[in-house]
């Protein structure tokens, strides 16, 4: 089974926490106001991103950030996070479960969407077609 291990890069200042998998072709670059969460063969990259996007991810980083105007949290805080630690296979597992999850929850969003586009469209032409006298709408109550 094979085990993808990046680094992830988290934001430390304005949405402190919010973190996300960084791709190979940008390894290594520099983020300003970021805290870069070194690749480790403990965490599967995706299973730790979810983790610091979980709930339980954003009350620790809720717990220790400060500031009035734009929150933000510091480095040697994410040090003190605690997270479930299942085997590499598990948390693969639970990543990829969460994936199709979430894939088949945005499109059922997306569906109802665009059902919703096009009740809003059959609308508008129902109203402009009464207003017009293309349909006939006396003795409707």
């Amino acid at each position: 089974m094979l085990f993808n291990f990046h680094p992830l890069v988290s934001v430390r200042v304005g949405a402190p926490g919010v973190t996300a998998v960084i791709p190979p072709e940008l390894d290594r670059a520099n983020c300003a106001s970021m805290v870069i969460i070194r690749k480790s063969q403990k965490f599967i990259s995706s299973f730790l991103c979810k983790c610091m996007n979980s709930i339980i991810g954003k009350s620790q980083v809720d717990l220790v950030a400060y500031g009035a105007a734009q929150k933000q949290f510091n480095v040697n805080h994410a040090v003190d996070f605690i997270f479930p630690f299942p085997s590499l296979k598990e948390q693969k597992d639970i990543s990829d479960y969460l994936d199709q999850e979430t894939a088949r929850i945005d499109e059922a969003i997306d569906n109802v969407r665009s059902q919703i586009e096009k009740l809003e469209e059959y609308r508008t032409v129902l109203i402009s077609d009464a207003v017009t006298g293309k349909i006939d709408v006396r003795g409707f109550s």
